[in-house]
């Protein structure tokens, strides 16, 4: 069996659990929330994996956070700076002293095709 035929099973045998992804612009960066692990990854750092902490509600949404970082997710529309694509919500990533903002969740309309 491939690795991606087991990883396959496992999902679904697991139940359906669709990860969460978020990015931003100027930095570039990009984050993911799975059921075990959450990941970052920003140029000039190296990627930060640890594992999910219990998600938070918010009044606006949701968030997960430990001492080594935190992802405030808010339930309102967002368009990514670099692609123009609009997303479903608004992110917040803090890492110490470091600060992203960028989308997140479901694209809820795509880039229009002459955006560079």
């Amino acid at each position: 069996m491939s690795l991606l035929a087991a990883l396959t099973l496992l999902a679904a045998q697991a139940g359906e659990f669709e990860p969460y992804r978020a990015l931003g612009a100027a930095p570039l960066w990009q984050a993911t929330i799975n059921r075990d692990f959450m990941s970052f990854l920003t140029p000039g750092r190296e990627m930060l994996v640890i594992e999910t902490p219990p998600r938070q509600e918010t009044e606006l949404g949701f968030a997960h956070s430990t001492d080594a970082i935190s992802i405030s997710v808010e339930h309102a529309a967002c368009r990514d700076a670099r692609t123009h694509a609009a997303f479903a919500d608004r992110v917040s990533v803090r890492i110490g002293e470091a600060h992203y903002e960028g989308c997140g969740g479901p694209v809820v309309r795509e880039a229009p095709a002459n955006v560079p």
